[in-house]
C-alpha cells in the first residue's frame, strides 16, 4: 500500500487524529516508521543505519553490530507504537505486526551473536503467532506479557549497545591510559 505524498513527510502524531480503520492504522504505522528511521542519533555520531549506503562488505563485524543494534531500537519502537495505550484495544492486526517485527529481529540478532536478544525477541514472537485473544482477560495478559517481554528486550538492546559504545570509546584511547597510575598525570 503506497501513502500518498503529502502524508509521507508529515509527523505521526498529526495523522492519528484522522479516523482509523484497518487501512488508516496501517498508514499511521507507516508514517510512524519513516519518521522513527529519520530520527538522529547523538550529536558528533554518525548512524550508519542512515547513510543510505547498504554495501556491508566493508564494515567490521563490530561497526555491524552496532547498526543492527540501532535498528532494533527502531524496531523496539515500532512495536511499542504498534501496542494500543488500552490493553482492551488490542487488536490481531497490530499483533500480527508485533510478530513480524520480533521474528525480524530474532533472526537477525542471532547472526549478529546476540543470544539474549534473539531469545527475548523469540518469545514475543511464540507470543504473538496466532493469538486471537477474545475474552478481555485474554487480551489484559497477552498485552501484559508483550509488554513484560518488550521492556526485557529494551534493556538487552540498550545494554549491549553501551557495551559496544565503551569499546568504540577505549579503541582512541593508549594501552598505558588502561593502566593504573598511569592514566592522568598531573604537573
Amino acid at each position: 500500500m503506497r501513502r500518498s505524498r503529502q502524508n509521507r513527510n508529515r509527523n505521526p502524531l498529526e495523522l492519528s487524529a484522522a479516523p482509523i480503520g484497518i487501512h488508516g492504522a496501517c498508514e499511521t504505522f507507516a508514517a510512524i516508521r519513516c519518521f522513527t528511521a529519520r530520527a538522529t542519533v547523538s550529536p558528533g555520531r554518525i548512524a550508519v543505519s542512515n547513510t543510505g549506503n547498504t554495501t556491508t562488505s566493508q564494515m567490521s563485524t563490530h561497526a555491524l553490530a552496532v547498526r543492527f543494534l540501532t535498528r532494533a531500537q527502531t524496531e523496539l519502537a515500532q512495536m511499542r507504537a504498534c501496542m494500543p495505550a488500552d490493553p482492551i484495544a488490542l487488536e490481531p492486526v497490530a499483533v500480527a505486526q508485533v510478530e513480524r517485527v520480533a521474528h525480524k529481529m530474532s533472526g537477525e540478532a542471532e547472526a549478529f551473536g546476540f543470544p539474549e536478544i534473539s531469545a527475548i525477541a523469540a518469545a514475543i514472537e511464540l507470543m504473538a503467532s496466532g493469538a486471537v485473544a477474545r475474552t478481555v482477560r485474554e487480551r489484559l495478559e497477552l498485552f501484559t506479557r508483550l509488554m513484560e517481554q518488550m521492556s526485557a528486550l529494551e534493556i538487552y538492546v540498550e545494554y549491549e549497545l553501551a557495551e559496544k559504545t565503551v569499546q568504540d570509546a577505549a579503541e582512541g584511547l593508549p594501552m598505558s591510559s588502561l593502566l593504573p597510575g598511569f592514566g592522568a598525570r598531573q604537573k
